[in-house]
């Protein structure tokens, strides 16, 4: 009799953690479909992963703080010096956004953004330029080179996390909106 009670009790414990399993995984799964749709994480040929971000700016100092408010976001970032590392490392690797200083030794973020946006391949990927430059002469050059948002140095924590979320956002709605019409 005990023999047969422990094999049912054991049998009724394994089908329950099957079920409270598979409600889990049901959540995880909403969850993670939610983090796509909200741009907060990237579903890339059957992965997962954080957004990842480039980070254009010629100050060591400025890129290291970016990284940590980037992470701080939930993005994972890479910077790089210079317009040209820039454009070598957005041949090899894809990124949901890019975050360009204007003053910079090789080309200005504002050349680097129009190379960017005459890119096929790069044009749909955000450009924020982030610098100290603030005229209405800055902004327009910075309009005309059709960067997606201007953000004048310093900025805030929350200015920068608003920026990068509505973007982030906007692109998954556009790789969602790809997606359903490429299978249409």
């Amino acid at each position: 009799d005990d023999l047969l009670q422990s094999t049912f009790v054991a049998q009724v414990l394994f089908a329950l953690n099957r079920v409270v399993d598979a409600m889990a995984a049901r959540r995880r799964e909403a969850q993670a479909e939610q983090a796509i749709a909200a741009g907060l994480m990237v579903s890339e040929r059957g992965d997962r992963r954080r957004p990842r971000a480039l980070i254009v700016d010629d100050s060591p100092t400025v890129r290291r703080q970016l990284s940590l408010a980037l992470h701080q976001i939930g993005l994972d970032s890479e910077a790089v010096g210079s317009a040209r590392e820039a454009l070598d490392v957005m041949a090899m690797r894809r990124y949901e956004m890019v975050l360009v200083d204007v003053v910079m030794p090789d080309m200005d973020g504002y050349k680097l953004t129009r190379t960017i946006k005459r890119n096929k391949a790069l044009r749909g990927m955000p450009v924020v330029i982030l610098t100290s430059r603030s005229s209405p002469f800055d902004l327009a050059r910075g309009a005309l080179a059709g960067c997606n948002s201007y953000l004048v140095k310093p900025v805030s924590m929350q200015s920068l996390r608003e920026t990068v979320q509505r973007h982030l956002k906007k692109l998954a709605q556009r790789r969602r909106a790809d997606a359903d019409y490429s299978f249409a």
